[in-house]
């Protein structure tokens, strides 16, 4: 056991050295400048956990750029199709510890000018989306030539000896102020959610027969989940030491479907002894994981851990996937390990069907 754990280890520098290679990954697009000139070339794309300031841009003479949202009004991704323009905004944040009475619950505000990108635009209402710097999503609806943030603000504050959690949902009186040609439009139980808000955009834009466009790419479910077969080999298994299944994977829009959930559910084969008679054991296999691509390009690195009947709690592990169609990997469950009961297999999944 000892040297799968080394195995592991090794593994896992070698895809972080990997990892930082992986990023260079340049999608044609095009970006328009401050006068509306349009240039295209290719764009460095990256897995943005905040709005970016700025972008890389390779013209097509090869010449690398920077250019900050400051300097132009946005740019265009072809695959997967995204559009950003550049917006100056003032963000506020709330604290995150126990707001006392009386006391404002405003931690700062910040001026910046960032990317946002496009959900939905129309002749009448466009919807942008904007991570901020702790990587909440915030969301701005432009009507009339004015940009308004839909505001959600959430915070503690403290009521005599105990503390309750303000949660104003603002943006429902926002949405039906702002929609109000709509008088049937429904905001109570719209959640502050991408896909909640494109809703009810959708619907007053019928109402108004108004054309609309939205940029909302990865809410198709081929694009949000994959599956397909998994094999896993678990040498020191008392029971069943190999296991057949399929394999469900979830992705994250929000990380461009590079964090997933993982539903493992297959059957496993018991080894025979000498009498020809099976060892007892398992023969259904689960494992429930929540992972990670690394990368952008072809090759992605995965680190992952959860549950299975194979490997127990813990079952962390590393691997390869080349287009997130087949991937290999090992893991071992550490909760076993600490025990000193060597818990570790080996795994390879196809997950070709989908747009991923």
């Amino acid at each position: 056991m000892e040297n799968v754990v080394k195995a592991m280890c090794l593994l896992s520098l070698v895809l972080c050295g990997f990892r930082g290679n992986a990023q260079q990954d340049w999608r044609a697009g095009h970006l328009v400048t401050g006068d509306s000139t349009i240039i295209k070339g290719q764009i460095l794309f990256e897995d943005w956990g905040i709005s970016p300031h700025s972008i890389e841009f390779k013209d097509e003479s090869g010449t690398v750029t920077r250019r900050s949202a400051q300097e132009i009004k946005g740019f265009y991704i072809q695959e997967p199709l995204k559009t950003f323009q550049s917006k100056n905004l003032k963000l506020t944040y709330y604290a995150k510890t126990v707001v006392a009475e009386g006391k404002s619950p405003i931690a700062r505000t910040d001026s910046v000018s960032l990317f946002l990108e496009v959900l939905l635009q129309s002749s009448i209402v466009t919807l942008y989306e904007c991570l901020d710097d702790e990587g909440n999503a915030r969301f701005f609806l432009q009507k009339d030539a004015r940009l308004h943030e839909l505001r959600n603000p959430v915070y503690r504050l403290a009521k005599g000896d105990a503390s309750h959690v303000i949660k104003s949902e603002v943006y429902k009186a926002q949405l039906k102020q702002l929609l109000s040609e709509c008088p049937t439009l429904d905001t109570d139980n719209v959640k502050y959610s991408d896909v909640d808000i494109i809703k009810l955009l959708e619907k007053y834009l019928r109402y108004c027969k108004a054309d609309f466009r939205t940029d909302f790419q990865q809410t198709a479910l081929g694009q949000s989940l994959a599956f397909g077969g998994m094999f896993r080999h678990a040498p020191n298994n008392p029971g069943a030491r190999t296991f057949v299944g399929l394999d469900l994977l979830l992705f994250s829009k929000k990380k461009f479907n590079s964090g997933f959930v993982s539903i493992e559910i297959g059957a496993g084969f018991a080894r025979q002894d000498e009498k020809k008679t099976v060892d007892e054991g398992s023969r259904f296999y689960f494992g429930l994981y929540g992972g990670k691509y690394f990368g952008l390009g072809d090759w992605h690195p995965i680190l992952y851990t959860g549950i299975s009947n194979a490997n127990g709690a813990l079952d962390t592990g590393v691997g390869i996937s080349y287009k997130r169609d087949v991937s290999v990997a090992v893991s071992a469950g550490l909760i076993n390990l600490m025990k000193s009961d060597a818990a570790w297999s080996f795994q390879v999944r196809i997950t070709p069907f989908s747009k991923k």
